[in-house]
C-alpha cells in the first residue's frame, strides 16, 4: 500500500511538471514579442513664416504651408523628439504621444499679433482603438478652436446652427486663446452650419456649411492686419 502511495505522487508531480513546463514561455532564442504601439498624428501650420518643415525622430515627416494641414501620419508612441524648421528658424521639442490616439499639432505664429515665440499645440481629438465609432453617420461633430492672439478676436464667440429646427442652435461665448469648445452633433438632415464672431460683433464667418463627420474650426491670424482666417480642418 505504501509503495503504491509512492509512485501515485510520483506520477501526480510528474504531471504537473509536464503542465507547467508546457506553458511556459520559450526564452531560448533570446527574442521577445514587441508590440508596436502607434499615434495618428497631423500637422497644421498656423505660423505665418511660410513653409514649416517637420521632423520627427531624425527624419522628416512633412513639408506644410501656411494655413495647410498635412495627412495624418503614423507615428511610434512615447517620447518623441520634434524639429519645425522655417528657412533658418528652428523650434526643437520633446513630447510624449498616447498610444491608440489621435492628435492635430498646431503650430501658431502672427508677428501681427506681437507674437515673439512660435507654440505648438498639441490638441488631442479620440481615441482609436479597434471597434471604436468616429461618428454617428449622417450627422457632423463639429468643436472651435481660437488660436488667434489678436486683440480684436482674443475673445470670440461660436454659434452652431440648425438652420431645420432653430430652437437646437448653441452659442458659446468668451473662446480665449488656447481654448477649445466640446464636440458638437448636429444630423445632417438639419443642414448645419457654423458662425464665428468676435468681441466687437464683427462677423468674422457666417453660416459657414458643415459636413458629415468629425471636424475642427479654427481661427488664426491678425484681423487688423488683414490674416485672420477661419477654417475647417477635417478629422474623420
Amino acid at each position: 500500500m505504501k509503495l503504491f502511495l509512492k509512485y501515485g505522487l510520483m506520477l501526480l508531480w510528474s504531471i504537473v511538471l509536464s503542465v507547467t513546463i508546457s506553458g511556459c514561455i520559450d526564452t531560448s532564442s533570446g527574442t521577445i514579442p514587441t508590440v508596436d504601439l502607434r499615434t495618428s498624428t497631423k500637422f497644421v501650420n498656423l505660423a505665418n513664416l511660410g513653409t514649416m518643415n517637420v521632423n520627427v525622430d531624425g527624419g522628416t515627416v512633412a513639408s506644410v504651408g501656411y494655413g495647410v494641414a498635412s495627412d495624418y501620419l503614423s507615428l511610434a508612441t512615447g517620447v518623441r523628439n520634434f524639429v519645425f524648421t522655417y528657412s533658418t528658424r528652428v523650434d526643437t521639442l520633446t513630447t510624449a504621444l498616447a498610444h491608440d490616439s489621435k492628435y492635430s499639432v498646431f503650430a501658431v505664429y502672427d508677428p501681427l499679433n506681437g507674437d515673439t515665440i512660435r507654440t505648438y499645440n498639441f490638441i488631442f481629438e479620440r481615441r482609436t482603438y479597434p471597434g471604436t465609432q468616429t461618428y454617428i453617420p449622417q450627422a457632423a461633430l463639429v468643436r472651435f478652436i481660437n488660436l488667434s492672439h489678436d486683440t480684436t478676436a482674443a475673445s470670440v464667440s461660436f454659434k452652431f446652427i440648425d438652420t431645420v429646427a432653430a430652437t437646437a442652435d448653441i452659442l458659446q461665448s468668451a473662446i480665449g486663446f488656447g481654448t477649445a469648445t466640446t464636440y458638437y452633433q448636429i444630423d445632417i438632415a438639419n443642414s448645419p452650419r457654423f458662425s464665428v464672431y468676435n468681441v466687437y460683433r464683427d462677423t468674422l464667418a457666417a453660416r459657414v456649411a458643415l459636413a458629415e463627420g468629425r471636424s475642427s474650426v479654427v481661427l488664426f491670424g491678425n484681423k487688423q492686419g488683414n490674416t485672420l482666417q477661419v477654417k475647417v480642418y477635417k478629422e474623420d
